[in-house]
């Protein structure tokens, strides 16, 4: 199915048959050229390729939106959400690779022993008002995607400027396991968490790091 908020365009056969595919929802939007908004992983859309699980490979600009966790393209100032990912096999994001899982898509990190994907995503949190005193209030404490609007289109645009966004990044091992923090991934290694302890201190691991989650995982695979 494919939803639009304004008149149908005419498109190339090609691009009908895989919108209709996957699914997608449609808004309209920037242009290709404009800064993407904060809630996206890249700054700006980028040339990218889809491998379909038939082996076709589309070219689209794309961007990920780690708010609502959706793949994005975007087309003529128009963003089309991909909500059927169960046939795509990989979307290679400029020159990052990710996997589809669920709805949402992993960044492909590491292959080895351990293969390591990433998952990145956001939350809303509201601005907080001045409430007398030095004091402040937030009428919540986070706010979630699916809470604020049924319509997913609308957090492919500018945010809400009462709230500001708060960004996480989730390592997987296998997809099966996952940490965000030393200690959490100390805990699905306690039978190696002594060297573990030694290389973290010694090479000066910083879990906030991709790279040196990387260096980490592969050390761990070693052991």
């Amino acid at each position: 199915m494919m939803m639009k908020d304004s008149k149908i365009k005419y498109l190339p056969i090609t691009l009908l048959i895989l919108f209709y595919a996957l699914s997608f929802n449609v808004l309209k939007g920037q242009t290709a050229q404009e800064d993407s908004p904060a809630q996206y992983l890249l700054r700006s859309f980028t040339d990218s390729k889809v491998l379909m699980t038939s082996g076709r490979v589309e070219n689209m600009k794309m961007n990920y939106n780690t708010l609502t966790e959706t793949m994005v393209y975007l087309k003529d100032g128009d963003f089309y959400d991909i909500t059927n990912s169960r046939l795509i096999d990989t979307i290679y994001l400029g020159d990052r690779k990710f996997i589809p899982e669920g709805k949402a898509f992993y960044e492909y990190l590491e292959r080895a022993d351990m293969p390591l994907f990433c998952q990145v995503k956001s939350i809303l949190k509201p601005v907080g008002k001045d409430a007398g005193y030095g004091s402040v209030s937030h009428t919540s404490a986070t706010t979630s995607y699916s809470h604020i609007s049924s319509a997913g289109g609308n957090f492919n645009l500018k945010l809400p400027p009462d709230n500001t966004l708060n960004t996480t990044s989730v390592y997987w091992i296998n997809k099966t396991s996952d940490f965000s923090t030393r200690q959490q991934f100390l805990k699905l290694f306690p039978e190696k968490s002594d060297e573990l302890k030694k290389y973290i201190k010694k090479n000066r691991i910083k879990f906030d790091n991709t790279d040196d989650i990387i260096k980490v995982v592969d050390y761990c695979s070693g052991l």
